[in-house]
């Protein structure tokens, strides 16, 4: 049986997505879940601009014991980071970014 974990955020800079992240990661995930998820709504223009601005910033910043730079997901405007659990194991979460702005 795969079990996936999820959080849900409207999108409010890079630093509350951490905050998201950080829940996912160590409040939810006991280590057993394959991969958790973060679906992220955007109501801000230039999805696209922001998605590249995340990944930087995660990628400077590696939050929660994050292994190595951020990598590219098959959906748009979405990708994968790989964060060091406190069992020992890696934790890879998908984070997918939904265009809300109008």
């Amino acid at each position: 049986m795969r079990k996936k974990l999820g959080e849900a955020k409207i999108y409010d800079g890079p630093v509350y997505h951490e905050k998201g992240l950080q829940q996912l990661v160590t409040r939810y995930s006991t280590g057993r879940e394959c991969r958790g998820l973060m679906i992220v709504y955007v109501r801000k223009a230039n999805i696209a601009d922001l998605v590249v601005k995340l990944r930087k910033h995660m990628d400077s910043k590696l939050p929660l014991l994050q292994q190595g730079a951020t990598q590219d997901y098959t959906l748009k405007w979405s990708f994968l980071s790989t964060h060091k659990h406190s069992c020992g194991d890696d934790l890879q979460v998908s984070h997918i970014l939904c265009n809300l702005h109008v």
